[in-house]
């Protein structure tokens, strides 16, 4: 949508024609109240929608290359992240998304023209290898010039020393291209995503998914670890007829499957998506808030008008409450702070192994035990956490709307921090929290085991080596430090973690030692030359969001 002299213009299909179209007419001098309709644009006219033909599908061979041109090239620089698209269009018609509903073809650029753009881009970025480049295909790796692309991109990196990290989204059933994308940039991305949803057969039929078989999802998990990837699936709540119950089954395969990352994502009602027709959100019970998107907000056309974005979010269902929405938004939080963020990830491995289920700790982790006396900043957490989950949440985009404006205005007109709730918080456990959480840990694992005291020294080790592997300001890259260890901890990682590390317990303690390689050293100093100003928990956010978060820790020697 754009906005001109008041009124909103919807541009259909892709963008460039449409605006064009649009822009064109207004550099003629035509009054757009009162001409024939334009092609690509949907307007508002006294009260009614006129709208133009909608334009075919762009020929992706004439389109001149706005990298290449020079034009982005303000923004081809710290602090902006560069993007590449190789094709436009997705196979797929889930009906909570948008990216498939077009019909379109899915077409792909020039390999020519890509290349370039990389090698563009890499340039400009050789300085800053701790930026990565997003590759923003639908599906990167369905066509087999990608494979072509990924060898370009690996190549530019041996270069020029960039893109050193960088995303991308496959496919959500593995090929033959996608695999071999994934193993010529898996020193770039380091993962490789099988994206469920749900598991819940009338939730997939229900949004127009098939996901494989069990079977099949398993074989490829043992392909992406014996290829040296870590397997990630996507999930989406609450679907339709998903239920809190079936929801806990679902994350418990993912552990129990070894998804070494799992991201949660609560159900978004977009614009043009089938679940946000209007009979259709009746059909399913669909209750709503809304929330901030990120920090977009500010005053535009001098002081007159103050704009934010937000999104719906659906919060329950016929078949899930509110209730069933907040404790799985704690789940989820956990989630992504132990299996994106790698927060204490060694110690939940060996709670799978051990036969506790990691939702159980979880659950009591959220809700201690009124029995037991607490540390005060351990409870000043959860109560404040508990407390931003809630009030994200705003009844309409109105409520939101007069927040927002409020607190920009009396922040003298400068966007506040992102209300990224889950990272933030995730950066508090992580950096901040140290001092509570090796004892709370251990207590809310003697309450779950009879005989917790056995197991409390293995998990003491592996809350200890998170500690001393871990990344932080104080870092120093030449400078590795040491760590005193009763079990064989490189073999036990190298195993990827599949049996409990009793079984590594060695005769005799010994001195574990680490390195960071050379190509993670130029990353944090890189970051550091840039950062330098930043101190405590502004700094670990920064880094948490610019280096490959698997690699904020020293490596095993």
């Amino acid at each position: 949508d754009i906005l001109f002299f008041n009124n909103i213009y919807t541009l259909q299909g892709e963008g460039e024609i449409p605006l064009s179209n649009l822009v064109g007419e207004l550099m003629a001098g035509e009054d757009i109240q009162v001409c024939d309709p334009i092609d690509g644009v949907v307007m508002r006219r006294e009260g009614k929608l006129v709208a133009g033909n909608v334009p075919d599908a762009i020929n992706l061979d004439e389109l001149e290359s706005p990298i290449l041109s020079g034009i982005l090239d303000d923004f081809l620089k710290p602090p902006f992240k560069p993007m590449l698209s190789s094709s436009r269009g997705c196979p797929f018609k889930c009906k909570y998304c948008v990216m498939g509903i077009d019909n379109n073809k899915i077409r792909s650029f020039p390999i020519a023209v890509t290349k370039k753009e990389m090698t563009y881009i890499a340039s400009k970025y050789a300085k800053w290898p701790h930026l990565e480049t997003f590759i923003i295909d639908d599906n990167f790796g369905i066509f087999k010039q990608d494979v072509e692309i990924a060898k370009h991109i690996a190549h530019t990196f041996q270069q020029l020393g960039y893109p050193a990290l960088i995303y991308y989204y496959v496919n959500k059933s593995p090929t033959p291209s996608t695999r071999k994308v994934a193993t010529i940039l898996r020193d770039q991305q380091n993962h490789y995503c099988m994206s469920l949803q749900t598991d819940n057969k009338e939730s997939l039929e229900a949004v127009g998914r098939r996901n494989m078989s069990d079977e099949k999802l398993k074989d490829t998990i043992e392909w992406i670890k014996s290829n040296e990837l870590e397997p990630m699936t996507e999930l989406i709540y609450p679907l339709p007829f998903e239920t809190k119950e079936s929801f806990h089954l679902l994350l418990e395969k993912c552990v129990e499957y070894g998804f070494r990352r799992v991201a949660i994502s609560v159900l978004q009602l977009l614009d043009g998506a089938i679940l946000n027709r209007r009979d259709i959100r009746k059909l399913y019970g669909f209750k709503t808030r809304h929330r901030l998107f990120m920090a977009n907000y500010g005053i535009i056309d001098g002081e007159d008008t103050f704009t934010c974005e937000s999104e719906e979010v659906v919060v329950s269902t016929d078949t899930f409450s509110f209730d069933d929405f907040m404790d799985i938004r704690c789940a989820s939080f956990m989630f992504y702070a132990v299996y994106m963020l790698s927060f204490q990830y060694p110690f939940f491995q060996e709670l799978k192994l051990s036969q506790i289920k990691i939702l159980d700790f979880i659950d009591a982790f959220f809700n201690p035990n009124i029995k037991f006396t607490w540390p005060e900043k351990y409870l000043s957490f959860l109560s404040d956490f508990k407390k931003s989950i809630n009030d994200e949440l705003f009844e309409s985009e109105d409520d939101l709307y007069n927040q927002v404006r409020e607190q920009y205005l009396i922040n003298n007109c400068k966007t506040l921090a992102p209300t990224k709730i889950n990272f933030s918080y995730a950066i508090r456990l992580i950096y901040e929290e140290k001092d509570w959480i090796p004892d709370v840990f251990i207590n809310i694992l003697n309450q779950l085991t009879s005989n917790g005291h056995v197991h409390q020294n293995n998990f003491k080790a592996l809350i200890d080596f998170y500690y001393t592997g871990l990344i932080d300001k104080s870092t120093d890259v030449n400078n590795p430090p040491n760590f005193d260890v009763k079990y064989d901890l490189k073999s036990w990682m190298n195993s990827q973690m599949i049996e409990p590390i009793n079984k590594y317990k060695l005769d005799h303690p010994t001195t574990q030692n680490f390195f960071i390689p050379s190509d993670l050293k130029k990353q944090i100093s890189s970051f550091n030359q840039q950062n330098e100003h930043l101190n405590g928990y502004d700094y670990h956010y920064a880094l948490m969001q610019s280096i490959k978060v698997h690699n904020l820790f020293w490596q095993i020697a």
